[in-house]
């Protein structure tokens, strides 16, 4: 089984500071050492107020982000995309959604004026 490393720098996420909270004083309350990265790619959304400097909080929240399950989710479904050849995801699920790929059926069980809904219980 080949490994793919994923590489994120901080141009693939928002970044957001906000005050911290809680024990630390006067310094951690009036300055915003609070980071909050969002990756857009992945819509994951990680913060950390932890530490009472900003450098400290985005390296933190750069490690959570890194092992934050629906982004490892998010690198393994890339990855596997490209291993088959697409350079995204977004091409792949293009790629499913083409009319060749498509299977639609239509019955007519029912009369139209009926609603029906199956329900498995």
């Amino acid at each position: 089984m080949s490994h793919v490393d994923f590489s994120v720098s901080i141009s693939d996420c928002r970044e957001e500071h906000f005050r911290g909270s809680g024990n630390g004083g006067q310094k951690r309350q009036k300055t915003s050492s609070g980071v909050r990265l969002t990756h857009e790619p992945s819509g994951v959304q990680v913060e950390s107020e932890a530490g009472r400097s900003q450098h400290q909080n985005r390296v933190d929240a750069l490690t959570k982000l890194a092992n934050h399950p629906k982004f490892r989710a998010w690198c393994s479904m890339h990855s596997q995309a490209r291993r088959e050849g697409f350079a995204s995801m977004e091409k792949k699920i293009d790629a499913a959604m083409d009319e060749d790929n498509l299977k639609i059926e239509i019955t007519d069980e029912h009369a139209p004026e009926e609603a029906h809904c199956d329900v498995k219980e």
